[in-house]
Order: C-alpha cells, then sequence, then structure tokens
C-alpha cells in the first residue's frame, strides 16, 4: 500500500501547475498510462485484504466453536506473555551467593518500607529497565524477617501479568491475606463477585499493618484496575506499605496516597565484572577465574560489561552463556563467539531467555512507538543520537503525524518521552528543563532490536565484519550503512528502500565496481548524509524527488544546486556546518520545507562577535509559509527579507545575523506574527550597532510562548517586553553593555533556568534581591569589566546550581553571599584575577564561602570545543 501511494504521489496534479482545465488535460494525458497501472495495483491490494478479512473471520469462528465464549471476568487461560514473565522470574532471582551489588539499594528501600515515620498508607514505586533487579531486590525485603515477622501484620504479594483483571487482583490478594489471618483462606473466593472481595479485605486490614506488592505493574491500564480496588486497602494510619515494581517511570499512583520514588540504578564496573566471574566461573570451588586464564578473562570480561553496562540480567545471562564457552572453548575462541552475539541470541537458550524477557517491554507498546523504537537500531551503537535529528527523522519516515492542535514535532517529542518514561532508552544529555538533548538505547536491547528488524524487513545495518545476512537488497526498506566498502553488485536496484543512512566511519557511496550508486535510491525519503567525506551537492538529488529529510551537515558541501527544486515534498534541509552561504531561488518552491538549517561556527574564536556564518537569502522566502525553524539568515543583504519573515507564521525557532538598528521595527512587526515562536536569536551587524527591539505596543503582541532568547548586540535599554515572558528559560544577554542594571526587570520572570551576561553591563555592581530568581540553575558572568562587586541576598536563587565568571578583571572576591547557595554544586573560574583565585585556595579567606561546592574549576582555558548539538566545553591547562 506504501508503494503504491508513493508511485501515486508521482503522478496527481501538482498545485504549481495551476488549477486551469487545460493543465489538468495535459497533465492527464500524459500520466494517463501510469495512472491506470496504480488504478489496476490499488484493486489487487483491495481484493487482497478482502481475502485477509475473510480468514481471519472464519479462524474466529473456528476458536468459538471449539473453546465458547471466553469469560470476561473469570479466570483466563495464561498468555505468551505470563508464560516469558515467570521466565523472566527465574532468570533474575539469583542463588544468595550470587547477590551482587543490591546490598546498599536494599539497606535503602527497607529505610523507606519500615522507617518512615508517617503514618499514612503509602505507595512506594520502585522503578528501573527490564532486567534491572527490580523484582530481586523487593522480594529479598519482602521475605526478610523484619517485614514477615516485625514490622508488618499482613503481607501480599501479587504479580500483575498482561492476562489480568480488576477481580483476578482481588481473588489473590483475600486468599493470600485471609490465609495468612485464619490459617486457612476464605472459602469460594472463586465465586465471590468484586464488592464481596472488597468488604472482606477491607474487614481484614482495616485494623492491621499490611504490606501488598504489585510486581511489574507496567502499564496506565493497570492503574485504571488498582484504583477501582483502593476501598479494599484502608488508610487505617497503621504505617501500611504498598510497592510497585515497574519498568514504566511515568506511572503515578492512582491509590489517592502519599508516593515516594525509588529508581534502581545499573551495578556498577566492580560489582558487574564481580558477579559475571561468579557466573562463568560457578563450577570452580571459589567461584573464580584461575590464575593461568586471568588476563584472558579480564580482557573478554570488560567487553562483556560494555555489552552489558550494569544490566543484572544482562550480566547473569551473558556469565551462563560464557561458562559453556570458557568451559567448551580454546582461549582464542572466546572473542570470535562473543562477536557473533547478536545470533547467538538466536541459538542459545539462556540469552534467548534473556531476550524474551526483554522484549516483553518490546511487544507491549503501541504500533506507533514500536516504530519509532526500532528506528534506534539504525544509529552506530556508541553514537548518541541528537534529539532534534531523531524526531525529524520519526517525520520524515511517516511515523508521526499532527494530532489535534499539535504539531508533528510536539507528538514526536510525546513519543521520545514515552520511550524514556518507559526505560527503554536513556537520556545521555538532557537540557536544563529536563528535555532530552541526546539519548540512546542500551547495547543489548539493540542487538534485539536488530534481530527484531530483520524479523520484520524493517531495515538492516551494514557493518564492517558482516555482509547482508542473507537479506535481498532489492526489497531492504531502510539501509544503514557503517563500513567504509559497499560490495553491492553493478545492476543491483533498490526500488523499495525509503531511507539510506550513512555514519562518519563510512567513506563514499560506491559499489564494488567503483561507480556511485544515489541514483539506483528513487524512492527515497531519507538521505542522511552527515559527517560524510563529500565536497559536493549529490547531483543524483534530481531524481530523488519523494525526499522528505536531506542532510549534509557537517560536510564541506559549498554549493546548493538549482535542481533542489524538484524535491517537492522536502520537509528538513539540514546543511549545518557545510560552506554553504547562499541558497538558489528555486528553494522557494519547497512548500513543504519545515526547517531550514544553513550556518556555521568559527571554530577557531567561538566567543567573537562574528563567529556565526549565515545565510543569504533572495526575496521570497514568504512563499515558505512551513518553515518552523530557520537559521541564520543574513539581513543585511536585502531588507525586504525582514518584511517577508512576517509571512512565516508557523516558526518556533528564528535566527537572524547584521541587524540594523532601523531595521528593528521592521522585526518587531513580523515577530508579532508568529504566534507560536519558542526561540529567538538576533545580532547586530557589530556590536557598535544598536538592537532597538523595543516595538510592541501591546503586552499580547510580544512572543508570549518564547522560551529561549539571546540578544547579541548593544542595547539602549533592556526591551520591556522581556519581564513579560513567562515561558522563557534562558536568557543570554551579549555585548548589550547596558547601563543600568538588568536583573530588575529579570528577577520575577517564573520560568527562568539559565541567564549570561556578557560584556551585557558597564556598571560596578549587580545585586541579586531576596526571593528573586526562583528557578534559576546557571548563571554566567563573562567579560564584565567594569563589575567589582556581586551581592547575593539571602534567600535568592535558590535553586542555582552552576556558577561560571570569566575575564571579569575588577572582580576580586565571590560574590558577597555565596554562602546561602546552599543547591550550588559547581563554580568555574576562567582567567579571573589571581587575587581572586588566592582567597578561594585551601587556607584563604574566602574558602569557607565555598566549601559547600562540591567543584570548583579555575585555571587558563586551553580552547572552546563545539559539540554536534552545539554545546560549547571549554577546556582547562
Amino acid at each position: 500500500m506504501e508503494d503504491v501511494l508513493e508511485d501515486l504521489m508521482l503522478h496527481v496534479h501538482p498545485q504549481s501547475l495551476g488549477s486551469s482545465s487545460r493543465s489538468r488535460f495535459l497533465h492527464n494525458l500524459i500520466h494517463h498510462i501510469p495512472l491506470r497501472e496504480i488504478a489496476h495495483r490499488m484493486k489487487k491490494i483491495n481484493t487482497k485484504m478482502q481475502d485477509i478479512d475473510k480468514l481471519n473471520a472464519n479462524m474466529q469462528m473456528q476458536k468459538l466453536s471449539l473453546h465458547g465464549h471466553p469469560s470476561s471476568s473469570g479466570p483466563q487461560p495464561e498468555s505468551s506473555f505470563s508464560s516469558r514473565c515467570q521466565m523472566s522470574s527465574k532468570l533474575i532471582m539469583a542463588q544468595d551467593d550470587e547477590i551482587v551489588g543490591i546490598e546498599r539499594p536494599m539497606q535503602e528501600l527497607n529505610e523507606l518500607l519500615t522507617g518512615a515515620d508517617d503514618p499514612r498508607r503509602t505507595v512506594i514505586l520502585v522503578t528501573g529497565p527490564a532486567g534491572s533487579g527490580k523484582t530481586t531486590l523487593v522480594k529479598r525485603i519482602y521475605d526478610s524477617k523484619s517485614v514477615k515477622n516485625h514490622h508488618f501484620q499482613s503481607h501480599a504479594w501479587i504479580n500483575v501479568q498482561q492476562s489480568y483483571n480488576s477481580k483476578q487482583i482481588l481473588q489473590e490478594m483475600l486468599k493470600q491475606i485471609s490465609e495468612e489471618y485464619m490459617g486457612k483462606a476464605y472459602e469460594e473466593i472463586d465465586d465471590m463477585e468484586e464488592d464481596a472481595l472488597v468488604q472482606g479485605l477491607e474487614k481484614i486490614l482495616q485494623q492491621r499493618r499490611y504490606v501488598i506488592v504489585f510486581n511489574d505493574a507496567w502499564s496506565l491500564d493497570t492503574w485504571e484496575d488498582i484504583k477501582r480496588i483502593r476501598f479494599a486497602l484502608p488508610d487505617n494510619n497503621l504505617r501500611s506499605r504498598i510497592l510497585i515494581t515497574t519498568r514504566y517511570k511515568k506511572i503515578v499512583s492512582c491509590l489517592q496516597s502519599p508516593t515516594l520514588y525509588f529508581h534502581l540504578q545499573p551495578l556498577n564496573k566492580e560489582k558487574a565484572l564481580q558477579l559475571l566471574e561468579k557466573k562463568v566461573f560457578w563450577s570452580t570451588h571459589r567461584k573464580c577465574c584461575p590464575l593461568d586464564l586471568r588476563d584472558s578473562f579480564i580482557n573478554l570480561a570488560n567487553k562483556c560489561e560494555k555489552i552489558c553496562q550494569g544490566l543484572p540480567l544482562a550480566v547473569v545471562a551473558m556469565g551462563e552463556f560464557l561458562s559453556g564457552i570458557v568451559k567448551d572453548k580454546p582461549i582464542g575462541e572466546w572473542q570470535e563467539q562473543l562477536n557473533g552475539l547478536t545470533s547467538c541470541l538466536q541459538s542459545s537458550i539462556v540469552l534467548r531467555n534473556m531476550a524474551m524477557t526483554l522484549e516483553l517491554s518490546y511487544s507491549h507498546l503501541p504500533v506507533q512507538l514500536k516504530y519509532c523504537f526500532l528506528y534506534f537500531s539504525v544509529f552506530p551503537q556508541d553514537l548518541p543520537i541528537r534529539r532534534t535529528r531523531l524526531i525529524r527523522l520519526w517525520i520524515a519516515e511517516g511515523f508521526v503525524q499532527p494530532k489535534d492542535d499539535r504539531s508533528s514535532e510536539e507528538v514526536a517529542d510525546d513519543c521520545l518521552m514515552e520511550l524514556i518514561y518507559r526505560n527503554l532508552v536513556q537520556a545521555v544529555k538532557t537540557d536544563l528543563d529536563g528535555r532530552p538533548r541526546e539519548c540512546c538505547v542500551h547495547p543489548i536491547m539493540r542487538l534485539i532490536l536488530l534481530q527484531k528488524c530483520k524479523e520484520e524487513n524493517f531495515s538492516l545495518v551494514l557493518h564492517q565484519q558482516n555482509n547482508t545476512d542473507g537479506h535481498d537488497l532489492k526489497k531492504i526498506r531502510r539501509l544503514s550503512i557503517h563500513r567504509n566498502r559497499w560490495s553491492v553488485t553493478k545492476n543491483t536496484s533498490f526500488n523499495y528502500t525509503r531511507s539510506l543512512l550513512k555514519f562518519p566511519v563510512a567513506g563514499v557511496l560506491l559499489d564494488s565496481s567503483g561507480h556511485t550508486v544515489l541514483s539506483r535510491f528513487q524512492s527515497l525519503r531519507v538521505l542522511d548524509l552527515e559527517k560524510a567525506p563529500i565536497e559536493k551537492f549529490p547531483e543524483e538529488i534530481k531524481v530523488l524527488y519523494r525526499l522528505r529529510y536531506l542532510s549534509l551537515r557537517n560536510t564541506t558541501v559549498s554549493e546548493v544546486p538549482k535542481a533542489v527544486g524538484n524535491l517537492l515534498y522536502l520537509e528538513t534541509l539540514d546543511l549545518k556546518h557545510t560552506k554553504v552561504s547562499r541558497l538558489p531561488v528555486e528553494i522557494f518552491m519547497l512548500q513543504r520545507l519545515r526547517h531550514l538549517l544553513v550556518y556555521s561556527y568559527k571554530m577557531q574564536n567561538l566567543l567573537d562577535f562574528d563567529c556565526v556564518e549565515g545565510l543569504e537569502v533572495l526575496p521570497g522566502i514568504k512563499d515558505l509559509s512551513a518553515l518552523q525553524k530557520l537559521s541564520f539568515v543574513k539581513a543585511s543583504k536585502n531588507k525586504q527579507i525582514i518584511t517577508e519573515l512576517g509571512s512565516l507564521t508557523q516558526l518556533r525557532k528564528l535566527g537572524i545575523i547584521d541587524l540594523k538598528r532601523e531595521d528593528g521595527k521592521v522585526l518587531c512587526h513580523s515577530i508579532r506574527q508568529m504566534r507560536k515562536l519558542r526561540s529567538l536569536d538576533v545580532k547586530s551587524t557589530c556590536m557598535e550597532e544598536i538592537l532597538d527591539l523595543q516595538y510592541f505596543p501591546a503586552t499580547t503582541d510580544h512572543p508570549l510562548l518564547l522560551q529561549r532568547l539571546y540578544l547579541k548586540g548593544r542595547l539602549q535599554k533592556l526591551p520591556n517586553w522581556i519581564s513579560s515572558l513567562e515561558s522563557l528559560v534562558k536568557l543570554r544577554l551579549k555585548w548589550s553593555k547596558l547601563s543600568g542594571s538588568p536583573l530588575g526587570p529579570l528577577e520575577s520572570l517564573p520560568e527562568l533556568l539559565e541567564l549570561q551576561l556578557m560584556d551585557a553591563y558597564i556598571g560596578q555592581k549587580l545585586c541579586f534581591q531576596k526571593g528573586k530568581f526562583r528557578k534559576l540553575k546557571v548563571l554566567e558572568f563573562l567579560q564584565l569589566d567594569n563589575l567589582n562587586e556581586i551581592e547575593v541576598q539571602d534567600g535568592s536563587m535558590p535553586s542555582l546550581e552552576k556558577m561560571i565568571m570569566r575575564s571579569c578583571r575588577n572582580l576580586k572576591c565571590v560574590p558577597v553571599g555565596t554562602i546561602y547557595l546552599f543547591q550550588l554544586k559547581e563554580l568555574i573560574l576562567e582567567i579571573m584575577p589571581e587575587e581572586l583565585v588566592a582567597k578561594l585556595r585551601h587556607g584563604g579567606e574566602d574558602r569557607p564561602l565555598v566549601q559547600h561546592i562540591s567543584s570548583i574549576n579555575g585555571g587558563k582555558i586551553v580552547n572552546y570545543r563545539l559539540e554536534s548539538d552545539g554545546t560549547m566545553i571549554r577546556e582547562y591547562i
């Protein structure tokens, strides 16, 4: 169906040809034959779908005739999910002498369970990814003498599996609790209605301190059912506790109780290697590696830990798998067996059982999230994935669609957060507001995803060490290349391939005979060549009509051909960090373009005023009405551009440079039309040129949803509308040279997390008032030459975690009142007066003021380095 729709889009009448009857007649005449063929293909698909519907209906009727109508309330037959749950429990419940690394978590969780003074019924959520040891941890505490015999009078352990319902949960609870209470379970529990079950439980528990465990509850539907049984668990003010283990961090208690959270961390490397050694050498007397194998085992164990990354289930399974290798194979073959781990997931029973346990998390995903999750497999294992790159790829693939009043990007953001909440994706870096900047998946889970992708024909990843693994290249949907040379025959076609991604380790796109292969991918939606060693825009672009996503980021491409106008479906054009400085007028034909990123940084002087190289745009940009991100546009080349920006009402991010003072009024008028703007970055033509941005006559005219604001250039005064930006998270003022303190208009911004002042103030003193800057986490003072005093009053900036001071040559001491910044964890001093640094050294007079700060870095900067996501990293002597 997807193929037919793609072909159809190539032959429908384009809007660009106009709506006259003559143009439509000529178009239909030219495309008549392919359109008839497409209609015939559609008819065949419809027939096939009808046959499938009939087959499914017949199978359903056969099931009903064999088994009768299934009961909605009675016990259900055990599903494959249930059997897998039992298998996972067997795997993760280790022997007493094999428990490693959970001693401290046991102590902390036991304190939450038994040591709290709060008499109210309390819910404790124990979260962590599949295989992290949640069940083992909670079971050890639940079975302990202190819990069983001393702290609690009634106990119940409920395994919440896929085939549950609220009545089954109530029945199991009443069986366990009544048997413990009376010495035998209530009779005829299986025949009792829900109301009777609730009353029976409530009668027993009303005057007893109880602990109930709901193990492996990981769906929101679970909570809707548990909410129904809350009346069976009375809040009796006897310090009763409810423990819930779940893979789903987003779950919140529906029991209307105070809730505590306990997230189980992975084993550290030392504990993981200790556990691995016990499992590998379980048959030896001391369960440790013989001395003659020690060096070889340590080398193998380190590589295993890189794969397992402290996940106990993976370590135990890997240990059992390796125990057979170590016992039966010579040392030289150990590494060879480990390299073939993907195939071993199928052949080794131990590893397959582990994979089935982890697959539960994947199998439980909605269809849309399954596609999004599978897509992580196309990225190299050690490459953190930018959030923005990932969601644009998802959109180009068609995995996410706009919903209600939310854009595709917002829906994709929700999908990513959902995968993180389910502990399937890890956030490697996060913004101050908690939004992930980079993410990845666990190496073991990635191996499972690769196997799933092969089963589903979702994608093919070509590594350095493998071939096509039996795939038919003609039917591959997504191809990800991680190798230098590509062994593909000269005549191989890729008519079904929708996505082609090539990663930095790979070379140019050549086949075995040395010819380029891009022209064979005429169905491509995604072409991602980030960091590829190419200097020229691919000529084959003129035939890739279906492209939605094109990235040549971090290449040395310098010119965009006119043929880019053929890409009528293009949504993302990423030319960031290339040598491109202008675009052809044909770019304005791309009516669906949403993200246009064309700029680069001068890496040798990132703190200089002119460190950004922008884009020269010709008049006509108003036609790109779907644009959401545009940066950085040069305003000085054509004044009409600033006016045309007002037509881009969908913009969420705008970067504009080389702005003159007289342009400010026009720019403000254009910004007033951008009701969805979230990020605004404006730079004047030079440091002395004034940014005049005061032209918002009413408080509702300025961008109310703005979250990030970067102003680079001189300001006569701070724009008065900034103090009304209630959603503002980041504010950076550079080269503003304000004569009055900027703190007054900013101190009450409710969501401000980061404030940077770089050559932004020419006064001598800054005072942070009591009770102001309530959420501020990061504060930077850069190149404030006249500043000689900073005062922090008690109660100001209560959330501040990081402070940076650089090149403030007249500042002789840290801010007065630093001792009140109780949350301050990091203080960075860069090229500051020696007098100030000396006072902070051990024995210095100001050392007591910073004694509570865990990290103080000072010294000269070697250089600045820009990461792939735009973050600037300082390197010190």
